[in-house]
């Protein structure tokens, strides 16, 4: 299954053979059933929504989840928003690049799972690298990237991987 606000993007899963399991939709008003999924993943979604959005979003992922199901999570580590930020020439609005709006450490997220009834299973930093690059150099540059992202290093482009199970 899959939910995006974008109905293009939806549109493409469709076509590829998601079908109905497709949906147009948004996280913090979920178009499924309670109680409906084992796991759901939600990737490079959380630094995008404000506090109340973020808060139904907590709620709402806890309630298709079925008893004891899991909810993996990963965010940005501790971005320093300001290095993002943009000014519309034609508007003179500014915001980040990315539509980032949250700085999420693992304070943050601890804080907010447990505060959604959510039982932190691992809360572990890491970054994104294609380990299937041929070749020692690119092994070992990706080795390099993982453990300066472990040690929160923004070159690195770290990010916190959470998992965590459905309690309450």
């Amino acid at each position: 299954h899959s939910l995006d606000p974008s109905e293009r993007a939806i549109e493409r899963l469709r076509q590829d053979g998601m079908g109905d399991k497709a949906r147009v939709g948004f996280s913090q008003s979920i178009p499924f059933d309670s109680a409906k999924f084992d796991v759901v993943v939600m990737s490079e979604v959380l630094e995008h929504l404000d506090d109340a959005t973020l808060d139904a979003t907590l709620d709402e992922v806890h309630r298709v989840l079925k008893p004891g199901g899991v909810f993996l999570a990963t965010t940005p580590f501790r971005e320093d928003l300001r290095t993002g930020t943009v000014v519309c020439p034609g508007c003179a609005n500014v915001f980040h690049r990315m539509g980032h709006v949250q700085s999420i450490d693992r304070v943050r997220m601890r804080q907010m799972l447990e505060g959604h009834r959510y039982r932190i299973e691992r809360l572990s930093i890491t970054t994104f690298v294609d380990w299937q690059r041929k070749g020692a150099k690119n092994l070992v540059k990706s080795a390099l990237r993982v453990l300066l992202a472990r040690l929160g290093e923004p070159i690195a482009d770290p990010h916190l991987f959470a998992i965590a199970r459905k309690s309450g």
